[in-house]
């Protein structure tokens, strides 16, 4: 058996597993103090999406807000707003070009 196989990490048992475990914990720390302006950054990011996710989940299972709402559907997303007026326009638009070429064809 070389050096290189006897380094090698299976994690076949549950202290070989451990010791991963602290080899990734010691990799995280060595990397958030040598990249402290990163960590701070994602540090906020972390807070500010936390804090949109928490309000977000407070809003969904609030039990006044749904007894409030009744039966009434939860608003669709932007997207599908926007398509539906799309293509309500569109229709209606097709329809007025049908009735214009309609009323020149009688004349």
């Amino acid at each position: 058996m070389d050096d290189n196989s006897a380094k090698t990490n299976d994690y076949g048992k549950a202290g070989d597993c451990v010791s991963g475990i602290k080899e990734i914990i010691n990799d995280m720390v060595l990397f958030s103090s040598a990249n402290k302006f990163f960590v701070f950054i994602m540090s906020i990011t972390n807070l500010i999406l936390s804090s949109l996710l928490i309000q977000k989940i407070d809003s969904a299972t609030n039990k006044n807000i749904s007894e409030a709402m009744g039966r009434r559907v939860v608003g669709k997303s932007l997207y599908k707003r926007c398509t539906f007026a799309l293509k309500t326009y569109l229709d209606n638009y097709e329809r007025r070009t049908e009735i214009l070429f309609f009323h020149r064809s009688k004349s």
